[in-house]
């Protein structure tokens, strides 16, 4: 049985990894993202992702930088990350630590970042971090590649199934 937790790393720990992996004619696919309730369209994007290369690692954005509504994120980031971790095609995971993927982007230089396709209009955007990410990305010779997005979402799954963790005690 595979100890999922040897696979969530620190980013510089995980740089010194991904170097000797590259150096082995790896192929790296990085993700990035809340991943707030690990769901199948998450699952289909990051095997899809895995297809695309030899080390799948998703990076997760921390706590401090979810902004999504009231008791969110609903689940923690070690929380998050261990979840990542226990799929099969994630290969490594990491937390980030900013709000965009470009720090991780930077320390990694993945041959190919995804991204879903419902945010590919993001990309013409300057003041999009998608924007930033790429051209960063294009810096170190990797390229952007939009997977095919299932019609799911964390925030509306939680929104419809999930009461407020905060109780009242009467």
């Amino acid at each position: 049985m595979i100890d999922t937790n040897q696979k969530i790393k620190k980013i510089d720990e995980l740089s010194f990894i991904i170097e000797k992996l590259r150096l082995e004619g790896k192929k790296i696919v990085l993700s990035h993202g809340a991943y707030d309730l690990l769901h199948t369209g998450h699952i289909h994007h990051l095997q899809e992702g895995k297809k695309l290369g030899d080390i799948l690692v998703v990076s997760i954005t921390p706590d401090k930088f979810i902004k999504k509504g009231k008791d969110r994120p609903r689940f923690n980031q070690i929380e998050r990350a261990n979840f990542i971790s226990a799929l099969e095609c994630a290969d490594f995971v990491c937390v980030n630590n900013s709000l965009d993927a470009a720090d991780v982007i930077h320390a990694l230089r993945p041959d190919i970042y995804i991204k879903g396709e419902d945010v590919k209009d993001k990309l013409k955007d300057i003041k999009q971090n998608l924007y930033k990410e790429v051209k960063l990305l294009e810096k170190y010779n990797g390229q952007v590649r939009f997977i095919k997005s299932l019609p799911i979402h964390s925030t509306d799954l939680l929104n419809k199934f999930f009461k407020s963790r905060k109780t009242t005690v009467l």
